[in-house]
């Protein structure tokens, strides 16, 4: 193998593995239920880690396992895997195994690595797999932090960290000034090259704002808008990411094609690295624009913008699906001042709305036509929510 790697995100699904098992004898007598549950799961944890790290010396030498190694990725030529991987991590450890994916029973070669890194100011275990190709290659799949699986935009965000914490430990040290400024075009370069040549890529990490949006790009209250002047995502397409500021924190919302199936509609933190799931629910499942595997049915689109309707220069952002004839869907979501506290996410859906041929948005409210005479439902913004008049 050449251990050429590749990203792609297309490999979401977690693989079937057996694990070396071996057994842990706790002392009795522990007068609480919530003492018992603690030390069961720092037994399963110190388990875990053994079994790691017996597995990492059993495959040190393992050729599928170096391959990954000392291969490259994120279009990064100067540095193996295995070195930036290694530098950001503590307690890194590599195995192999053959696994079987939980939805198709296909079997694929796979080389595990998990580490420690500093994960919202606590200390965070990452397990990530990447899986081998015939043709020598191989690509990011499954990841989790601390056991909590985590999606392909946020293990997207975390290799750029890696390799971008690599870059400043090896920056030149002439001029510790000239140095920041030289891992800084490093990033620029890295993020640029990887969003040109790996199209699963263009996701939050590439697309994430570097200043305030614009407020000629922002509907204000007094503005009047509709879905031509949305940002717009068909089935098929490559993700959309709408970049937003509010209150400071750079934001992005990306909708795109998720795998194997559905959409995803997800806000990313540029700050915390990290992203949330927004919600899409609709009233009635009988009518939705989207079928049983989450897919948009033919005929939809989505659409988003950023309207400011209380005219407080901090816009909600604004999802709809519609057929552009008989069915419009739309979401309203606010800005959470909070959420870096709370570890909350910093859009919360504000407002549901359902329509037929489109949708206006006039100032300080919303406004859905139906039928052929003319009439519209209007649902004005009064500082709280959303009134329907």
């Amino acid at each position: 193998m050449n251990g050429s790697g590749k990203v792609t995100g297309k490999m979401k699904r977690a693989f079937q593995t057996g694990m070396l098992a071996f057994g842990i004898v706790l002392a009795a007598g522990c007068s609480s239920a919530s003492t018992d549950a603690d030390m069961r799961h720092d037994a399963d944890q110190a388990m875990q880690t053994a079994s790691d790290q017996l597995n990492n010396l059993a495959d040190m030498n393992d050729e599928r396992v170096l391959s990954v190694k000392n291969g490259t990725m994120n279009g990064r030529s100067d540095v193996t895997l295995g070195e930036a991987m290694e530098a950001f991590f503590d307690g890194p450890t590599w195995h192999y195994f053959s696994g079987t994916d939980d939805e198709t029973e296909e079997t694929h070669d796979v080389v595990e690595f998990t580490g420690y890194f500093m994960y919202n100011e606590k200390s965070a275990k990452a397990r990530i797999q990447f899986i081998l190709h015939e043709d020598d290659t191989f690509e990011m799949g499954a990841g989790s932090y601390n056991d909590i699986d985590q999606s392909a935009l946020v293990l997207g965000a975390l290799m750029d960290k890696v390799y971008e914490s690599y870059d400043a430990d090896h920056a030149p040290t002439a001029s510790a000034a000239q140095a920041n400024e030289d891992v800084e075009a490093a990033s620029v370069k890295a993020e640029n090259a990887a969003s040109e040549t790996t199209p699963a890529r263009s996701n939050a990490a590439d697309a994430a704002p570097t200043g305030e949006t614009p407020e000629s790009e922002i509907s204000q209250s007094g503005e009047s808008t509709d879905l031509n002047d949305f940002e717009r995502w068909n089935a098929g397409e490559t993700d959309l990411a709408l970049s937003i500021v509010l209150d400071g924190e750079p934001l992005n919302v990306i909708i795109g094609q998720d795998t194997p199936n559905g959409v995803k509609t997800i806000v990313f933190s540029d700050t915390m690295k990290q992203g949330w799931n927004l919600p899409v629910e609709v009233a009635d499942a009988n009518f939705s624009p989207f079928d049983d595997f989450g897919d948009l049915k033919e005929g939809f689109s989505l659409f988003v913008t950023k309207h400011d309707f209380a005219g407080d220069g901090v816009p909600e952002v604004v999802l709809a699906a519609s057929d552009g004839m008989l069915e419009t869907y739309v979401w309203v979501y606010n800005y959470d001042y909070t959420f870096s506290e709370y570890d909350a996410p910093p859009l919360s859906l504000a407002w549901y709305g359902e329509g037929q041929s489109g949708l206006q948005l006039n100032g300080d409210r919303i406004e859905l036509p139906y039928g052929s005479q003319g009439l519209v439902d209007e649902y004005v913004y009064d500082g709280m929510g959303f009134v329907d008049q």
